[in-house]
């Protein structure tokens, strides 16, 4: 099995976040800030999204770490390709901190996607450690110097949010689902069919029922959550190599008793001797794993270096550190790990959509007061303005 990590994209004027890929064969795992522009920075990366099947949300539970969240999961939705629509069938994990769901369910009235085995799952303390098939994972829950504990959420409320984010992705609705003109008020008589729609018009007193989570009027309150997210995620143990000599030392024929032992079963041998997998393989070695390192700023940075998780953490073979500066406490938590350990620090560059800077620098040059230049700015939310063009003060 061959896995490998890298960077998707980091801080750019186009892409204000940054995000880790994790690749296996069979699939692959998204891990970081998910901000406006993710989705066009992963086709410029030809990032396969019917291969993604985990989508891990790091930092806090903000727009800046979501805006782009729900792009992305509309186009894992897509139907596609018969290929697609295979890996697709897979299932999608979205993992996250609290008000992950009521962020979606925010955008009921305009995402509509059938079909998908989406499952979206918010961390939360006591639940930090979940594992599949390929790796397992660590959330560290990192609170702000003073913050207090969260206020516990509701059972119902969360019941509630989930059903309506299913609604929105998972439903079996279709556009040729009728229900009584009467459970909806007044509604306008379609006379001839739609081809858009539907092909057949509803019958003498049906509608079209809408899709179920638009018929949700309200969303119960919520509370803003100050928690980042960070992520340890850890290989599975690794099998030890076969030892093909000291097998043939032991009596076991080469061929279809050395296939049984390198799958894990025992075999007998010609003079009834059992040999197990143990007694021809070398020792299991610890799987070794990723840290994706979400600080949003020093009021976090106690908590972090202070959490439990680092104790036994020495299989980390690499950082990833989403963090606006270096600051010397992050130096001396580094000095815990000077080995060969490889480090990575997500910091500010150009643009991230290359394809689209050249076509909008070419055309700058013809009419720069209309399409200026991006640039990457530090102060979130800002607006980056042409020359010479300011926004009138607000009317009183």
């Amino acid at each position: 099995m061959k896995v490998h990590a890298e960077l998707l994209h980091t801080p750019t004027a186009d892409v204000p976040g940054t995000s880790v890929l994790l690749h296996f064969d069979s699939t692959r795992y998204v891990i970081g800030q998910f901000p406006e522009g993710a989705q066009r920075a992963f086709m410029e990366r030809r990032v396969r999204l019917n291969k993604i099947s985990n989508l891990l949300v790091s930092g806090t539970s903000t727009w800046d770490n979501t805006a782009g969240l729900v792009g992305i999961m509309m186009a894992m939705g897509e139907g596609g390709s018969e290929e697609g629509a295979g890996d697709r069938a897979k299932g999608v994990r979205v993992s996250g901190g609290r008000n992950l769901r009521y962020t979606l369910a925010t955008m009921r009235r305009f995402v509509f996607r059938t079909g998908m085995k989406l499952e979206v799952r918010e961390a939360r303390r006591g639940e930090e450690v979940w594992a599949d098939e390929n790796v397992a994972v660590r959330t560290l829950h990192i609170a702000p110097d003073g913050a207090g504990p969260d206020p516990e959420e509701d059972e119902a409320q969360r019941e509630f949010l989930k059903k309506a984010v299913d609604d929105m992705f998972c439903s079996n609705w279709s556009m040729d689902t009728m229900i009584d003109n009467g459970d909806v008020g007044e509604v306008e008589v379609e006379t001839e069919r739609n081809p858009q729609l539907s092909a057949k018009l509803p019958p003498q007193g049906k509608t079209r029922a809408p899709w179920p989570a638009s018929t949700i009027k309200t969303l119960p309150e919520t509370a803003p959550s100050a928690g980042a997210l960070s992520y340890l995620v850890q290989l599975h143990e690794q099998r030890g190599k076969f030892l093909p000599a000291l097998a043939r030392k032991l009596g076991v024929k080469p061929g279809p008793e050395f296939s049984e032992l390198a799958s894990g079963k025992s075999v007998t041998t010609a003079d009834g001797k059992v040999v197990n997998p143990d007694d021809v393989m070398e020792s299991s070695r610890e799987g070794t794993g990723i840290a994706v390192c979400d600080i949003p700023g020093l009021e976090y940075l106690e908590g972090f270096v202070a959490d439990k998780a680092w104790e036994d953490a020495q299989w980390v073979g690499c950082f990833f550190w989403l963090v606006e500066g270096v600051s010397s406490r992050i130096l001396g938590f580094w000095t815990l790990w000077r080995d060969s350990r490889r480090r990575s620090i997500s910091s500010p560059r150009g643009m991230c959509v290359q394809t689209g800077y050249a076509s909008r620098l070419r055309r700058s040059r013809r009419c720069y007061s209309i399409l200026s230049i991006l640039r990457y700015s530090r102060c979130r939310r800002s607006m980056l303005l042409p020359s010479g063009v300011s926004i009138p003060p607000a009317s009183p």
